[in-house]
């Protein structure tokens, strides 16, 4: 309720007070008027104390209405300093715990950029037969092509084909850490350099080595690998990208 409406107890209280005080000069007036008789002598000391004394237990009703009054108002303002004090820790904290969130989406976007950066840089420094990068892994997988199939996931243990799997597992950590809040611009920027990396760089080799081991019983470990990484992108590509299409 607003300042302009008032209670009924702050209606009664003035006109309580007033009454009081309107009773307690009737009642004076009344006594000098007719309550006077030939005992009473104005000229004898302490008559008129003792007739204007009537009404003290009047007066003193009226102040201690006025001082009830006054406590239940002064319960009120604190009760009201209470309740905005209260509001006011209820607004900090709910500012502290906004604050902690941001500070927790830029961690998130600046370690989600660091990974991504390093892996693109480890991918374009990678080198095999004295080519780098795309041509590096294509030209690994040609020589190492029928040793998968000889092998199975004792390849893993291969250097260049363990630094390979790096990269494929990397994808998979990548794709899952979107679920971690970011600003919704910071994510989409994340989605397009992640979304890049891998079809420019990996999808190709990652599909193709899935259709070579699908049916080779030693290769468990490598498809599952492979299967994981496929699975986690597509799952991003659906909810960040053809959603917003």
């Amino acid at each position: 309720m607003g300042n302009a409406i008032y209670s009924r107890k702050d209606i009664l209280f003035p006109i309580t007070l007033i009454a009081s005080i309107v009773v307690s000069i009737i009642a004076v007036l009344i006594t000098i008027r007719y309550g006077f008789n030939s005992s009473c002598n104005w000229a004898t000391p302490g008559q008129i104390g003792d007739t204007f004394g009537i009404t003290a237990p009047i007066l003193n009703f009226a102040g201690a209405i006025f001082v009830y009054r006054s406590f239940i108002q002064q319960r009120q303002i604190n009760e009201e300093q209470s309740a905005r004090i209260e509001e006011n820790n209820k607004e900090q904290a709910k500012n502290l715990e906004n604050e902690v969130l941001r500070q927790q989406k830029i961690r998130n976007f600046e370690v989600f950029l660091q990974i991504l950066n390093k892996s693109k840089d480890d991918y374009s420094k990678f080198t095999y037969r004295d080519v780098t990068g795309y041509y590096a892994i294509n030209t690994m997988f040609k020589e190492y092509e029928k040793k998968i199939l000889q092998d199975g996931d004792n390849v893993l243990n291969s250097f260049h084909i363990g630094v390979f799997f790096e990269f494929v597992d990397i994808i998979t950590f990548l794709c899952k850490k979107l679920e971690q809040e970011f600003f919704e611009e910071d994510k989409n920027l994340l989605v397009f350099l992640l979304d890049n990396f891998y079809r420019s760089k990996l999808k190709n080799k990652v599909d193709e080595i899935s259709d070579l081991v699908k049916n080779i019983r030693n290769t468990q470990t490598i498809l599952i690998k492979l299967k994981e990484c496929s699975s986690a992108y597509e799952k991003m590509k659906s909810k960040y990208i053809l959603s917003k299409k």
